[in-house]
């Protein structure tokens, strides 16, 4: 399994202080613990930290996850003692993986994109190119709440996942489906 650090180190810098490592949140099958971590994440240096982010989880009949995020994409601020569900604001659980090569994402991005034979036999009627993936960078948060970093995040819209029957998670957590 991976290092799951409480406490990140600063980003390693290299000249004109571009960043060395790559961030990523992961929230669904891409989590540690699932088989397709094993595949597409063990094998690249990495460090994992528990991480939220704003938004929904959605579960689609085809067998994963998607995340949409919530318009602001901020997390409000609220006292520590306060629990998650008391704070009116949907969120996302997962982890922020930490790699320390930015080719990762290149194979995430294949790995992201939806097998055309699957699609058809559970959405037969939409296109598929209209339900894809996007990776964009997302703000990151520590379970508490506190900013964490951006991290690369694969997502849709609201629309998408309507459109593909996607049942929403309360928790936010995909382990809670």
């Amino acid at each position: 399994m991976a290092e799951l650090n409480p406490s990140f180190a600063p980003l390693a810098s290299g000249p004109n202080d571009v960043p060395m490592t790559t961030q990523v949140f992961v929230y669904g099958t891409l989590k540690p613990g699932h088989a397709a971590y094993d595949t597409f994440c063990k094998p690249w240096p990495h460090k994992c930290h528990a991480a939220i982010v704003a938004g929904t989880l959605y579960d689609l009949a085809i067998g994963y996850p998607v995340m949409v995020l919530d318009g602001q994409n901020q997390l409000t601020p609220a006292a520590p003692d306060q629990p998650l569900a008391a704070r009116h604001q949907a969120i996302v659980q997962g982890y922020v993986i930490q790699f320390d090569h930015p080719d990762v994402l290149s194979h995430l991005d294949d790995y992201e994109q939806h097998d055309p034979a699957e699609m058809a036999q559970f959405y037969p009627d939409i296109p598929l190119a209209t339900v894809n993936y996007r990776r964009v960078k997302v703000p990151t948060y520590q379970p508490d709440r506190r900013p964490l970093m951006a991290a690369w995040a694969y997502i849709m819209t609201s629309d998408q996942a309507q459109r593909l029957k996607g049942k929403p998670i309360v928790s936010g957590n995909w382990d809670d489906r």
